[in-house]
């Protein structure tokens, strides 16, 4: 007999009987304090200090992008380039507070945080308050190696 299926959706369920914990979340850590550094070099338009936080070989996405395609560090640069010669950055507020998970599967180490950038488009002077959320990525080394930022693109159109 030939099965077409996948056995381990069946395995899953059979784990799930029993709680089990992932890890810890943690709401004060050096992580958090990395992002929120890394977030008002940004606002401030300290571009080099932002950028110290990455890895060379860090990789960037957005909600906007097709799944699968990322940025390199370099193509976010040229972009944050962009975004900067159309908007002025008035402030950037954390929303909320920031949690730092690590798992305990694969060990992974992620920053989720929550922020309302407060910008001004350059072309009409107009004021616009977007709502962001990031997940950053870590390596064992404390540097950000993946981001992931979820935004509406439609509040920075004319």
């Amino acid at each position: 007999m030939i099965n077409y299926f996948d056995r381990s959706v069946y395995t899953e369920i059979g784990r799930s009987f029993d709680e089990r914990e992932n890890g810890t979340i943690y709401n004060h850590h050096e992580y958090i304090n990395k992002v929120r550094r890394m977030v008002h070099a940004f606002e401030n338009d300290d571009m080099e200090t932002a950028y110290s936080f990455y890895t060379d070989d860090a990789r960037m996405r957005n909600i906007h992008m097709p799944v699968g395609e990322t940025m390199t560090l370099e193509e976010s640069k040229a972009n944050d380039k962009i975004f900067r010669e159309n908007f002025e950055v008035n402030s950037i507020d954390v929303r909320g507070y920031p949690d730092y998970f690590n798992y305990g599967l694969g060990n992974a180490k992620v920053v989720q945080s929550w922020w309302n950038v407060r910008l001004t488009r350059k072309s009409d002077k107009k004021k616009i308050v977007v709502p962001v959320m990031f997940i950053h990525n870590f390596n064992d080394e404390g540097m950000i190696t993946r981001e992931m930022s979820y935004y509406s693109s439609k509040m920075l159109e004319d």
